[in-house]
């Protein structure tokens, strides 16, 4: 019996709890002797194989994972070798440092601010 996944492990457990009754029970009612270990082994081979299973799934999910975080790895790496690099000491044009919402734009020292008469 190969039934994968909780319910089918629960269908087996209910049938080994059916086997397998307390020693109370008269004895036509009991088990066989025999019968009670044999329930409990296909159990525990049911378990293992539906271990082995979630182990193989386990795996091959993370080898997924793997190769995709390789893939976002090497497209980023690519791109940032696309974006050219920034020298030491680079100043950025006069422009992009204007004031923006309309504040107003401070001159640097020795030059006559706009609307002032210069001399």
């Amino acid at each position: 019996m190969t039934v994968r996944g909780a319910h089918g492990s629960l269908c087996m457990l209910r049938a080994a709890a059916k086997q397998i009754r307390p020693p109370d029970t008269p004895d036509a009612a009991r088990t066989p002797a025999d019968a009670a270990p044999n329930a409990a082994r296909e159990l525990i081979d049911h378990l293992k194989a539906e271990n082995d299973y979630l182990r193989d799934q386990l795996d091959q999910r993370s080898r997924e994972l793997a190769a995709e975080r390789e893939r976002f790895d090497v497209l980023h790496r690519e791109a940032l070798g696309r974006i050219p690099a920034l020298g030491a000491g680079q100043d950025a044009p006069v422009a992009a440092r204007a004031p923006q919402h309309g504040a107003q734009a401070i001159e640097p020292m020795g030059t006559p601010a706009a609307g002032t008469p210069s001399a």
